[in-house]
């Protein structure tokens, strides 16, 4: 939208210059957190006019496939997002993994807009928080990209979820196949490991590896099958033991 900075800035400072002049006026006061109440009325403010309405639309594609491009959900999940510095609640959002679109439905109520990847913080929905990483070889975190907060403690545990897809032939019509490609993070201490199997997981929370397999064992789970649950399992083992 032409100007939207410009009128974002604007109306920002009427609304802060605002809520102080009503803060400095009232006697009491039971508004625990100023900052969100003034993103709340920011964004209502706004409206339909928000720069998160404002992207392409998306289009979803018609062919045959085995499996899903979406990540926890094929159809739109409420939840929130942070874009362009302003937190959105109560959001209809969906992401494709395979091309990374994250995926917001219009105030038409029925239309899908892709958001600008460079403009998102973060984002929730369907029980998962998304973050927003950038490369640092200092962390020895290589990719800039969105990081599922699947563990966050002591040591942290993230995931990149990635989807890659080929196409064959089924009855005489192209089928395009879906295939989960996800990768696996610990942080511990200033440093991101990827970890990919059992042995290396082991290794990352070394002095912590009986208590872990035993932990594992109890919950009847296969680091083969299971290498997810295995992973948060042990990263909350580890904590307790450290």
């Amino acid at each position: 939208m032409k100007n939207y900075s410009l009128v974002k800035s604007r109306l920002l400072f009427f609304l802060i210059l605002s809520t102080v002049t009503s803060a400095s006026n009232a006697q009491n006061t039971t508004d625990d957190n100023p900052r969100e109440t003034l993103n709340d009325i920011f964004v209502q403010k706004i409206g339909a006019g928000s720069n998160v309405f404002s992207g392409p639309e998306y289009i979803a594609q018609n062919y045959r496939k085995n499996g899903s491009e979406f990540f926890a959900s094929d159809s739109l999940a409420t939840g929130w997002v942070v874009y362009d510095g302003l937190l959105y609640k109560n959001q209809k959002l969906q992401w494709d993994v395979l091309q990374n679109y994250v995926i917001i439905q219009a105030q038409n109520g029925y239309s899908r807009i892709i958001l600008r990847n460079d403009l998102i913080d973060s984002f929730y929905f369907a029980g998962h928080t998304i973050v927003k990483k950038q490369a640092d070889k200092a962390l020895n975190l290589r990719y800039s990209d969105f990081y599922d907060a699947l563990y966050r403690a002591g040591v942290e545990v993230w995931a990149r979820r990635k989807v890659t897809s080929n196409f064959g032939s089924s009855d005489n019509r192209v089928v395009y196949n879906m295939f989960k490609q996800d990768k696996f993070y610990v942080k511990k201490g200033n440093l991101f490991y990827q970890v990919t199997n059992k042995r290396e997981v082991l290794n990352v929370f070394a002095g912590s590896q009986a208590e872990i397999t035993r932990a594992v064992n109890k919950a009847d789970l296969n680091w083969r099958k299971d290498f997810e649950e295995c992973l948060i399992i042990a990263a909350a083992v580890y904590d307790q033991t450290n």
